[in-house]
Order: C-alpha cells, then structure tokens, then sequence
C-alpha cells in the first residue's frame, strides 16, 4: 500500500509522503499478543521504507472503530 501512495524520489518530510498505521486481521479480538501497530514511513535518517511496530491501546481502538489502515498525509497550516 505504500508504494501506491508513494512517488519515487519523495523527500520523507515532504507534505505528501505518506505515515501509514496498520493494523493485523486479529487486532481488537481477544487473541493473545494480537494488539501490534505497524507503522510504514520513509525514513528521514536513511531515504528507505522504514517499518516498525508498536504495541498499545491504539491498534484495537483503531480496530473497533471499524478502520484497517490509517494513512496520514499532508501538513498543518501552523504548529499544533
């Protein structure tokens, strides 16, 4: 999904480089070890697809709120 949204040579702290928070198929279910978030970016210290996960409350939340995938793009107008 990344590279869908992703043009080739697209600075990671351009506006339109995507952040994409993923969750997996059995996120919000009581399955052990199952509330992982995967974050997809480019990485800022490299220029090359950066992968991590994290654990935590947001991947079932996202879950329960019916979303799959979060993709952020774009840039606020001032400082939040």
């Amino acid at each position: 999904m990344f590279h869908e949204y992703m043009e080739p040579g697209r600075e990671p702290y351009d506006p339109e480089t995507p952040i994409i928070f993923a969750t997996g198929p059995l996120n919000g279910t009581k399955a052990p070890a199952c509330g992982r978030l995967v974050v997809v970016f480019r990485s800022p210290a490299t220029g090359t697809l950066g992968i991590t996960n994290v654990g935590g409350h947001f991947a079932p939340a996202l879950k329960k709120a019916g979303w799959d995938i979060l993709l952020v793009k774009g840039k606020a107008a001032k400082p939040v």
